[in-house]
């Protein structure tokens, strides 16, 4: 019996779409999150694998235990739409103190930042335009695939912290206060 020809690391890499650099299994998680090529594409995702992964990611700010797997890299965009921080999304995620995976991670001693998607400069300045805000990546990119105008947040974690002077904790509303 024949064996079948080794795959390509050009079969390994990427999708079916070869200006998509992902993971076959990258894009489909994309696709499942309702994003479409055009978005995927503009937003700039890609599979970063194989043993060269940590100096791939090294430069923008990952440690080596961050890097276990290979997986999907997620710019963080500004307002300009230009990548402001990247999150890492391994395929085999480490587990916390918890022992909960790290589903995405971020760079050591990053900053909140705030994800404005891709060319939604002008919906952002009409007033007149909704915008949804949400937490995730993925939920910007499936909203901006509806043509809708969405920021999202890194995580619903950042904003639990203490107020530097009172030590109250800022996530929660003082009494009598209404939040949204």
């Amino acid at each position: 019996m024949e064996s079948m020809p080794e795959n390509t690391i050009e079969d390994k890499l990427f999708s079916e779409d070869a200006s998509l650099p992902l993971a076959p299994a990258h894009w489909a998680d994309l696709q499942k999150s309702g994003i479409t090529r055009e978005t995927a594409q503009a937003r700039g995702y890609r599979t970063v694998s194989g043993p060269g992964r940590y100096s791939d990611l090294k430069p923008l700010g990952f440690s080596r235990v961050q890097c276990p797997s290979d997986g999907l890299l997620v710019p963080v965009l500004g307002i300009d739409g230009k990548p402001t921080l990247y999150q890492f999304r391994p395929d085999t995620p480490r587990l916390n103190r918890d022992s909960k995976p790290i589903k995405y991670e971020t760079p050591a001693k990053a900053s909140m930042r705030l994800d404005f998607g891709v060319g939604q400069q002008e919906l952002l300045k009409n007033p007149t335009i909704p915008i949804y805000i949400t937490e995730g990546i993925k939920k910007v990119d499936a909203l901006q695939s509806q043509r809708l105008c969405a920021v999202g947040l890194l995580g619903v974690w950042n904003f639990n912290g203490r107020a530097p002077r009172s030590g109250r904790s800022t996530s929660r509303p003082k009494a009598g206060r209404r939040s949204a």
